[in-house]
């Protein structure tokens, strides 16, 4: 099925796409940090557009492949969050929402231009591109990846860690990807 979002001209078959989140893990399946608890949660109260688009493209809005926190708003009580997921089929058109900050002759870096990216709603935006990371085994192919960036309350009993414990728990979650993406 063909989608128009911005910039972004996407040919995505829903069919596959639902049928793989069906039976995908919920991210707090793999990782119960602060924040991805947090976001599963919060998805709950995301506005009616946000769940109508990920719907429409057969996307389980608890099943993400990657979320993290960014910054905070209002002393921890919004959360501005990145991430992504994966959707089966193609970009037609449309350049990549990572652009290019640094390149020399070993090394490249990249930035989400978030000022690029397609509004859903107020706080809540996504940008698409062809280079999927941290892709399950199973996830039918072709696959595409759609980044998020979203502003989301935070909504766990837990007040907003302190940033020592955040910084424990984004070690132990890049350990968790590790694993994820090694198969153990």
């Amino acid at each position: 099925m063909l989608f128009t979002f911005g910039q972004w001209q996407i040919d995505v078959d829903v069919g596959r796409t639902s049928a793989f989140y069906r039976h995908a893990n919920k991210m707090t399946d793999c990782c119960a940090c602060y924040d991805c608890c947090n976001y599963e949660q919060a998805t709950e109260l995301f506005p009616n557009e946000v769940q109508e688009f990920f719907a429409n493209l057969g996307v389980d809005l608890k099943k993400t492949a990657e979320v993290w926190e960014t910054d905070t708003n209002d002393g921890g009580k919004t959360v501005n969050y990145s991430g992504f997921y994966h959707l089966c089929g193609t970009v037609l058109s449309g350049e990549s929402c990572w652009v290019s900050v640094y390149k020399n002759k070993k090394a490249e870096t990249f930035h989400l231009d978030e000022d690029g990216l397609y509004q859903i709603a107020e706080g809540f935006s996504v940008g698409f591109h062809d280079n999927c990371s941290l892709m399950e085994e199973k996830f039918p192919s072709p696959a595409i990846q759609m980044e998020i960036a979203f502003r989301c309350p935070w909504v766990l009993e837990t007040p907003y860690p302190e940033p020592e414990t955040l910084e424990k728990e984004h070690g132990l979650r890049f350990l968790a990807a590790v694993r994820k993406l090694l198969g153990k």
